[in-house]
C-alpha cells in the first residue's frame, strides 16, 4: 500500500554516485588565467565543491565571462544548496559542445530540485538518447518516475542499473521500497535479500537491514525478521521491532520487557501501539487509551490505533464512543483500499493528473499532507504539457 514515499534526499543519497569525465579543449579568460574546460566538466561531473570554490575564488573579477565560468558558478550554487540560484545560471546556457553533457545533468538536477520534473525528465531523457548506458541519468530517471508515481517506469530504470553496475546494492535497494511500498511484498523480499548481500557501508546497511526486517513482519516471517534485527545495531527501533515479533510469537514477557524500560515518549509509533495492547491485554484500560490519543494526534490515518480504542472502550462497556471508534477504523480502512486502487490506476496511466489529485484527496482526509503534497506536485508535472519536455528551458 502506497502509504509512505521515501523522501527525495534519502532516495538520492542512496543511488546517485559521480564520475569524472576529461573533455581536452582549453580556454583563456582576457585577464590572462588558463583554465581548462575539461577540468570545469571534471569538477562538475565529480561533484567537487572545494576545487570548484577554489578556482571561483581565484577568478578574476573583470575576466570574460564564458559559458564554462556561468557552468561552475551555476554548479557552485547547486551544490551549495541554492537550486533557484543555480537555475539562474543553467537558463543562460544551451546545452552544446564540450559542456553538453554537464549542462543537462546539472539543468536536469536543479529543475528536479525546483520541483519542474517534467523539464528535468527531458534533460536527462537526452542524454539517455545519445548516451544509454550513462548511471547517472538513469538514477535521475528512477527519481523522477518515482516522485511522479510512475513506478512501473522507475523500475525498469533501476533494472538497467542493476545491469551497468551489478555490483551495486543500491538500485536493488530502491527496487524493495517501490515494491513494498506498493505492497508485493513476495518481489520486495528477493530484492533487499539481494540489496544486503551488495550493500558496504554501515549506514546504508543499517537501512536495508530495517526494511527487510520490516518486510519479513508484514510477512508473518518473525523468525527471519529476529535474525535480520539481530545484525543492527542498538537502538529503540530495534527493541521495538524485535519486541513486536515476540509479542506476535505469543512472547509476550519477553516482549514486555524489551519495552518496559524505555519512556514511551522515545519510542517509535510501533512501540507505543504495542505498549499499549499489552497494557489492555492486562486490563490497565487508562494506560492503554493514553497512549493510543497520543499516537492519534501524531498519525491520523492509524486504523490499529482507532480500532484498539474501539476496543478499549468496549471493555469499558462504553458503548457509544465503541461503535464511534470502531467507524472511523473501517472509514480509515477504506480510504486506503482505495489509495491502494488508485495507485494502481497511476502506474498503468502515468501521465493522468486526475488519478493523482484524487490521490493527493485521500492522502489529505487521511491527515497524509507530505503525501497529499507529493502527489498534488505530481498532479502538475503532468498536467504541464502532460509528456515529458524533450528541450533544455530557453535562456
Amino acid at each position: 500500500m502506497p502509504l509512505r514515499i521515501l523522501p527525495v534526499t534519502a532516495l538520492l543519497a542512496f543511488l546517485l554516485v559521480t564520475s569524472s569525465i576529461g573533455i581536452y579543449v582549453a580556454w583563456q579568460t582576457d585577464a590572462g588565467v588558463d583554465v581548462s574546460t575539461s577540468e570545469v566538466v571534471k569538477i562538475v561531473e565529480s561533484n567537487d565543491l572545494i576545487r570548484a570554490e577554489i578556482l571561483l575564488r581565484d577568478y578574476p573579477a573583470d575576466a570574460k565571462v564564458t559559458d564554462s565560468l556561468v557552468l561552475l558558478r551555476g554548479y557552485r550554487a547547486l551544490a551549495a544548496g541554492r537550486p533557484d540560484d543555480a537555475l539562474r545560471y543553467f537558463r543562460y546556457l544551451k546545452p552544446e559542445g564540450e559542456l553538453r553533457a554537464s549542462v543537462l545533468r546539472c539543468t536536469g538536477e536543479t529543475l528536479y530540485k525546483t520541483g519542474q520534473l517534467g523539464e528535468a525528465e527531458g534533460c536527462f531523457r537526452r542524454i539517455l538518447q545519445e548516451s544509454p548506458t550513462d548511471p547517472q541519468a538513469h538514477r535521475w530517471m528512477a527519481a523522477i518516475h518515482y516522485d511522479l508515481g510512475r513506478m512501473d517506469a522507475s523500475l525498469l530504470h533501476l533494472r538497467q542499473l542493476s545491469n551497468l553496475a551489478p555490483e551495486d546494492g543500491r538500485p536493488h535497494f530502491m527496487r524493495g521500497v517501490i515494491y513494498h511500498d506498493f505492497g508485493q511484498l513476495s518481489l520486495a523480499l528477493p530484492a533487499l535479500t539481494t540489496s544486503l548481500s551488495l550493500t558496504k557501508t554501515s549506514q546504508e546497511v543499517t537501512q536495508v537491514r530495517t526494511l527487510l526486517a520490516q518486510v519479513q513482519m508484514e510477512l508473518k516471517d518473525f523468525s527471519a525478521a529476529i535474525v535480520t534485527l539481530a545484525g543492527l545495531p542498538e537502538s529503540v527501533e530495534k527493541k521495538a521491532m524485535l519486541a513486536e515479533c515476540f509479542w506476535n510469537q505469543g512472547k509476550t514477557e519477553e516482549a514486555s520487557k524489551l519495552i518496559s524500560g524505555v519512556d514511551s515518549i522515545g519510542l517509535p509509533a510501533r512501540g507505543q501501539l504495542l505498549q499499549a495492547r499489552i497494557s489492555l491485554e492486562s486490563g490497565d484500560t487508562e494506560e492503554s487509551l493514553s497512549l493510543l490519543k497520543s499516537l492519534i494526534l501524531q498519525d491520523r490515518s492509524s486504523e490499529e490505533s482507532e480500532y484498539l480504542i474501539a476496543m478499549v472502550y468496549q471493555q469499558r462497556g462504553e458503548q457509544q464512543l465503541y461503535q464511534e471508534h470502531l467507524q472511523r477504523s473501517e472509514e480509515i480502512k477504506a480510504l486506503k483500499t482505495r489509495l491502494t486502487e488508485l495507485s494502481s490506476r497511476a502506474m498503468a496511466a502515468q501521465y493522468d493528473a486526475d488519478v493523482r489529485l484524487e490521490m493527493a484527496a485521500v492522502c489529505e482526509n487521511l491527515g497524509m499532507q507530505r503525501m497529499a503534497d507529493v502527489w498534488r506536485q505530481a498532479a502538475a508535472a503532468c498536467l504541464n504539457g502532460g509528456s515529458p519536455k524533450q528541450e533544455v528551458p530557453a535562456r
